[in-house]
């Protein structure tokens, strides 16, 4: 019943629920498996953010920021508003294609 529901919530509110720290925040997204140096070694983006979220890091707290800092330019990106689709969105997509471009290979 929603009586019980909202006992539950009074009880376990501040033991299991907390405004988390999220390494790229509003707006960004995380970009998971890139490899970054982390105290000496290497990990990805992806264990960062699991590393806050199993400390319990909440969003403004000093390591929050000091993460951020730290990490926020490697492992994060914003999606443009008009992005390109390769392509269409009914379509897979080979990951391990390799193309050139700009006399580059992708």
């Amino acid at each position: 019943s929603s009586d019980q529901c909202e006992e539950v919530k009074d009880l376990a509110f501040d033991t299991c629920c907390f405004d988390r720290c999220s390494l790229c925040g509003e707006g960004a997204r995380l970009d998971a498996e890139l490899l970054v140096d982390v105290d000496g070694e290497e990990g990805t983006c992806a264990d960062i953010e699991s590393g806050l979220f199993q400390e319990r890091t909440i969003d403004g707290s000093e390591n929050c920021t000091e993460a951020r800092s730290l990490y926020y330019d490697a492992c994060c990106f914003e999606i443009p508003s008009s992005p390109c689709q390769l392509c269409a969105m009914d379509e897979y997509m080979h990951h391990t294609a390799e193309i050139v471009f700009n006399d580059d290979d992708a």
